[in-house]
């Protein structure tokens, strides 16, 4: 599909438009209506890159080089007296993008629909960056890149589909969908490179900021059927589908196992690194068989009730493979799956029924039910140089069972007595008991460490309350507010062996938003948000010893953010307009260990400016521009958390487009497009920075 679809795309275009006009010709003449259109778009693109190609082609989804195509083309076309095609399409070469949808369809009657599409995602493949300790005699920072940076997945999707939609019958709709993803995507999950520093009182021992990617091959086959039909004033709907999905997933550090053009030997910033497991991490198979089914009913009793019910029922049936032989998880051990098994049953349960009380005063209540039961079965080889002399490689057995019973209950209320307003409030509460059961055995005697049993329940409490109004004390005046906050309880109760555990954690969270939009006169309009968020988190542990039965509390986490938020648009003379955006957020994020070990807190002060302009030169001519700027200030490189990483990012970006679009005839207009994209992260020692100059020019015609 991939070798011969774009060649099928573009011919199927092509031939339609000599096609359909052949058959229409031999149909009998209509000297009063023309039954066909036509518009197709060719387009061109050059783009030129200075830095980092990878990260521009992240951040635009634009090739380095020359692109183009048919960046849009459709065809509308009426057969006979009640038959109606219609196709749309692009193609652009050298991007790997293409489109193609067909459609047929009888008015009120029946459809068919089909489709293809395929496009490109693409990743930088940059590892982290850290700096260590400057001094006048290390002034070398470690950064790692790969030695290619060709890091795309390509996507594409195949479906269709045909219906029946006859009025007062039940609406019928089949269809098939393939879904495909393959090739190479970046990873965060990054290698581990040792580095002994011999500069300050810290040795450095290791930092995982190697760079890793992973190869991927997933298939998605879906097929579905729906149905929907209408008794008096009750609608009612069933939707049944059914998902086989299979997925290949390689983890690397580095790229020496790959074919050319990977190169095997990516570069070092500084003498003395050592590479760790630079090569296949671990390997992750999985195949599954999901059945859904899902039933609603609703329905407007009267003009003052609304009332609504719902049924999901989900069962998922699978195996899958995993391989970590060079990524050990108990230290000393190597692990890899030789048979995982999972299945899985859930039913959902909701009913929602929305009431006028009175004049100015409506309710809504809902409720929703879930019920979840899980079990696996895995068999491994666990090979340990743990397991006595001569007994390695032996087999390990999981069991392992999940139940989950949960209740969510919604009320809210609109009251609109104060002329011009609407004051809400809004309550969510919700009850879950979930219960997981895992026993670990192997069939030799090793040591605890590989002994595991775990029996833990968990009973968790949320609780979501939220009040505001939306009003309009003024013509020109609009004003909005709400606040909110939430509360999530997390009580442990079950036993780990050799294990810490925890015993409770709880989560408060705080917003509180104001918008105030004003229209001081007919051609200028502005608006002020502010939005503040917090969140703590709090967790009590018990201890290492159990028997001690000593517990911990600590305040485990806290984020916090201020964001400020203006925007306008402004027409000062009719063929003018301009719109602006500014926007400030400092947010802060920390952990209770961040003084101690070497997680450092994250603090980021981010601004963001966005405008864009137009001018009507005359009736056949536009100009156009655009602006946007984003700048991070949240990285210190002079604080040392006792040698931790620091994820904070330092950059700034800027992208300026101008353009000009001309009517050439009446049914052909064409535009010419230029772009300027600037990006400059110092926190990662520049290896992310680039320049880009972008040209487009476009031609669409109408017939």
């Amino acid at each position: 599909m991939k070798r011969h679809f774009p060649h099928l795309a573009l011919a199927v275009i092509l031939l339609s438009g000599l096609v359909l006009p052949s058959v229409r010709a031999v149909e009998p003449a209509k000297p009063a209506e023309d039954d066909t259109s036509v518009l197709i778009e060719p387009i061109v693109n050059y783009v030129r890159v200075n830095g980092n190609a990878a990260k521009f082609r992240e951040d635009t989804w634009m090739r380095n080089g020359w692109t183009g195509g048919i960046e849009e083309f459709q065809l509308h076309r009426k057969i006979g007296k009640d038959l109606e095609f219609n196709m749309e399409g692009r193609s652009i070469f050298n991007a790997e993008d293409y489109k193609l949808q067909l459609e047929l369809i009888k008015p009120e009657f029946w459809f068919i629909r089909g489709g293809l599409t395929t496009y490109q995602k693409y990743f930088n493949g940059n590892g982290g960056y850290f700096a260590g300790q400057y001094t006048p005699t290390n002034t070398s920072p470690a950064q790692f890149v790969l030695g290619t940076q060709d890091l795309t997945l390509n996507m594409r999707n195949f479906f269709v589909e045909a219906g029946l939609i006859r009025p007062n019958l039940p609406k019928i709709t089949i269809g098939y969908e393939r879904q495909e993803k393959q090739g190479l995507k970046s990873s965060l999950e990054w290698g581990t490179l040792t580095w002994t520093n011999t500069v300050g009182p810290t040795t450095l021992t290791s930092k995982r900021i190697y760079p890793s990617f992973k190869a991927i091959d997933e298939r998605t086959d879906i097929a579905r059927l729906e149905i929907e039909h209408d008794i008096k004033n009750i609608h009612i709907g069933d939707e049944f589908r059914y998902e086989r999905y299979q997925s290949s997933v390689a983890q690397y550090n580095g790229n020496n196992q790959y074919l050319p053009p990977y190169d095997t030997t990516p570069p070092y910033a500084i003498p003395g690194l050592a590479r760790t497991n630079s090569t296949l991490i671990y390997y992750d198979t999985q195949k599954n068989d999901l059945f859904w089914n899902a039933f609603h009913v609703e329905s407007h009793l009267n003009e003052k009730m609304f009332w609504s019910l719902g049924y999901l029922y989900t069962t998922v049936n699978g195996d899958a493979g995993f391989d970590s032989a060079l990524a050990p998880i108990i230290s000393g051990s190597t692990y890899y799956t030789t048979k995982v098994d999972l299945s899985s049953d859930s039913h959902v349960l909701n009913g929602n029924l929305m009431v006028d009380i009175c004049k100015s005063l409506s309710a809504n209540v809902g409720v929703q039910a879930e019920m979840t039961d899980e079990s696996a079965f895995q068999t491994a080889i666990l090979a340990t140089n743990q397991f006595p002399t001569g007994r390695a490689g032996r087999g390990v057995l999981y069991l392992t069972d999940y139940k989950k019973r949960s209740l969510e209950e919604e009320i809210g209320l609109r009251w609109t007595a104060i002329p011009f307003t609407t004051v809400f409030a809004e309550a969510k509460l919700g009850q879950e008991q979930s219960e997981v059961y895992m026993d670990m055995n192997t069939n030799v005697a090793v040591v605890a460490l590989h002994r595991v049993r775990n029996h833990t329940e968990v009973n968790t409490q949320t609780r979501d309350f939220k009040v505001g109004f939306n009003s309009a004390p003024l013509p020109r005046m609009t004003l909005s507010a709400h606040y909110l906050h939430g509360n999530r309880d997390d009580n442990f109760d079950g036993y780990t062996a050799n294990l810490a555990s925890f015993a409770w954690q709880g989560t408060e969270t705080d917003e509180l938003a104001a918008k105030l939009t004003l229209r001081p006169c007919p051609k200028v309009s502005m608006s002020f948000k502010y939005q503040y968020l917090l969140m703590d988190i709090a967790t009590m542990s018990l201890a290492t010893n159990m028997a001690a039965g000593k517990y911990f509390a600590t305040d485990s986490g806290r984020h916090e953010a201020n964001i400020y938020t203006f925007s306008t648009t402004v027409t000062p003379v009719p063929r003018l307009y301009v719109t602006g955006l500014f926007q400030y957020q400092d947010s802060y994020t920390a952990s209770q260990y961040f003084n101690t070990t070497m997680i450092a807190p994250y603090r980021a002060d981010v601004y963001t400016m966005a405008a864009t302009a137009g001018f009507a030169l005359d009736n056949k001519t536009d100009l156009t521009a655009e602006y946007a700027f984003t700048y991070t200030d949240n990285f210190n490189s002079d604080v040392n958390y006792n040698g931790g990483y620091n994820f904070g990012l330092d950059s700034r970006r800027h992208g300026i487009q101008v353009g000009v679009r001309r009517q050439l005839a009446k049914n052909v207009v064409g535009s010419l497009r230029y772009g300027y994209f600037e990006y400059v992260e110092d926190s990662s020692g520049g290896i992310n920075n680039y320049r880009a100059n972008v040209v487009t020019a476009s031609c669409g015609i109408r017939f």
